[in-house]
């Protein structure tokens, strides 16, 4: 009866994040059928953008999959030199230039044609397709969601307060660094960005409400180490010595992950250090780095 009556205690709680999650389902159903209509009727504006768009990925990966070759294990020095001086790569750079400059264009024309009533979504589209991770006006104080859900509200306002702490245990000026926090139920995974010069850190509905409190910190940590890195010029500035946007890219992963680490050494769970480490030396190996060993 004891363990009954126990039982019966957690089932309002339950009741209410069930209730949570009912909301941010239904909200992000209906955000994606809207932001669909919207994306068709700007397509409609510039038929070839599908091609483009196409276009560019392929000029990308062809590009990746050759800096991929340049990584592998065993790699002599003369043959990366063949592949970065190759043919398939200065053609495979020149696509990624020439369809980055049609994409541009073919934006430019969308927010020429677009009606005054698709400006934002305009807007939206484009945030959207470069990988920005959520759209204008959706989250964050003041956004849709905000004024019309206590449960988004609860989430925003944990967000907030976690990358507080997580500041605060490293030592470093929030503000100076940061312009925006938000909470965004359904993204992948926290992320930084920088949109309209503002930077922006976000967490997901994992990194919020998950159980162990020194992995939201250091995942929200993370974030605010890569908003230090922008603030010191971006990572062609602090990781200058890698001459691939891809490699500086991995660098700038390891420094913010060891970073976050280190600040949040004496209070990160085991599970939370291995999982640290874990992802410090996926990178490593990238660059060829000896890894870290796990506890």
């Amino acid at each position: 009866m004891a363990a009954l009556r126990a039982e019966m205690q957690l089932l309002p709680a339950a009741s209410a994040r069930a209730g949570q999650l009912r909301d941010q389902m239904r909200y992000l159903v209906n955000q994606a059928r809207d932001l669909r209509a919207e994306i068709d009727s700007l397509r409609s504006l510039c038929p070839n953008l599908r091609q483009l768009e196409q276009a560019h990925q392929d000029a990308l990966q062809q590009v990746r999959n050759l800096e991929n070759q340049m990584l592998a294990p065993g790699i002599s020095r003369a043959r990366q030199a063949a592949i970065r001086n190759s043919q398939d790569m200065r053609n495979g750079r020149a696509a990624v230039a020439q369809t980055q400059r049609q994409l541009r264009a073919a934006y430019n024309e969308i927010d020429r044609l677009a009606p005054a009533m698709y400006r934002d979504a305009a807007i939206r589209f484009r945030s959207t397709y470069t990988g920005g991770p959520y759209p204008a006006g959706r989250f964050g104080r003041g956004g849709e969601l905000w004024s019309s859900s206590a449960a988004y509200r609860s989430g925003q306002v944990r967000a907030e307060r976690i990358f507080r702490q997580a500041a605060r245990k490293a030592g470093l000026d929030l503000k100076s660094l940061v312009d925006e926090i938000v909470y965004v139920p359904g993204a992948s995974s926290p992320f930084f960005a920088v949109r309209n010069g503002r930077v922006i850190v976000g967490l997901n509905d994992l990194a919020v409400f998950g159980r162990d409190p020194s992995l939201k910190l250091i995942k929200a940590l993370h974030e605010i180490y890569h908003a230090q890195v922008h603030r010191m010029g971006g990572d062609a500035v602090v990781f200058s010595q890698y001459s691939s946007p891809l490699r500086r890219g991995y660098a700038e992963e390891i420094f913010v992950e060891s970073q976050a680490r280190q600040a949040l050494r004496d209070v990160l769970s085991l599970r939370a250090l291995r999982n640290s480490i874990e992802y410090e030396n996926y990178f490593r190996r990238k660059l060829n780095l000896p890894e870290i060993p796990l506890p």
